[in-house]
């Protein structure tokens, strides 16, 4: 088995290998920021035409913070690159080669993903929350800000667990690139990514709070916000936890599935 060196070791590498691509990260947060004014001016044409200055009680300005806001979370829970990894090794036959190695594949694969995430979150996510934060006047509490860093935590874990299991589906498809961008697309579209949930109806509301999508894009924005009370937040993050579980259970399985069938026919 690798030590711990060797696990440090590939870290740095990937790290030191991402920030030599400052153009990417530049264009990344140029583009996210540009989605997100796209949401900003469809609220803003919803409000003047309703000729209300609050929805719901919720007023325009609060709306832009929102989805600013998202702009920010969405660069660690819009697309688990995990899935492009896999799929590239999984189609140029490779796996079985990186499955030999002393040093766990899973480990590989967190250790290529997470200094690209890493680097998206400190050049991207936290410039954009730290100013809305600052420019918005936003009261920020202490105990909001451990519950939004609990739950951004759950939502990167979930996401990337999710993507391992789209991942590995690879060895089955000829391409998972249609059945990532449904998974996505749906987090985005029920977890409050186009909608804020408190929009829809409150029955709806509640069963969408249940579910993996919310813990993507609305949970964590709105606490953040101060939209959701603390104690709501804090139920959030043990349903979170549970779910991240059960996900990291079925890719369990599913994996050692994968492993077999690789195994069976020599990668």
């Amino acid at each position: 088995m690798a030590d711990v060196g060797a696990y440090a070791a590939a870290f740095k590498v990937n790290f030191k290998n991402m920030l030599a691509y400052k153009t990417d990260i530049a264009l990344d947060l140029t583009f996210t920021i540009l989605s997100s004014l796209i949401f900003v001016f469809v609220w803003a044409a919803v409000y003047y035409f309703s000729g209300a200055g609050t929805l719901d009680g919720f007023s325009l300005n609060g709306i832009i913070a929102y989805f600013i806001v998202l702009a920010g979370i969405s660069e660690v829970t819009g697309w688990p690159k995990i899935i492009n990894n896999m799929e590239e090794d999984m189609k140029e036959g490779g796996i079985a080669r990186f499955l030999i190695r002393p040093m766990n594949y899973t480990t590989q694969l967190l250790l290529e993903s997470l200094p690209v995430d890493i680097v998206f979150f400190t050049f991207g996510s936290l410039p954009i929350i730290v100013g809305v934060v600052a420019f918005g006047h936003l009261s920020v509490t202490p105990s909001a800000l451990a519950l939004f860093a609990a739950l951004m935590v759950i939502a990167y874990l979930m996401i990337n667990i999710i993507g391992f299991i789209i991942g590995s589906m690879a060895v089955y498809l000829t391409s998972v690139w249609g059945v990532a961008n449904a998974v996505t697309w749906l987090f985005s579209l029920a977890g409050g990514g186009v909608v804020p949930l408190f929009f829809l109806p409150d029955n709806i509301a509640r069963l969408l709070m249940l579910t993996p999508f919310a813990f993507m894009y609305y949970i964590p924005d709105t606490t953040l916000l101060g939209i959701m009370p603390a104690s709501a937040a804090l139920q959030s993050v043990m349903i979170g936890t549970l779910w991240v579980i059960a996900f990291a259970i079925m890719a369990s399985l599913l994996w050692r599935k994968v492993k077999r069938d690789i195994n069976s026919v020599g990668g």
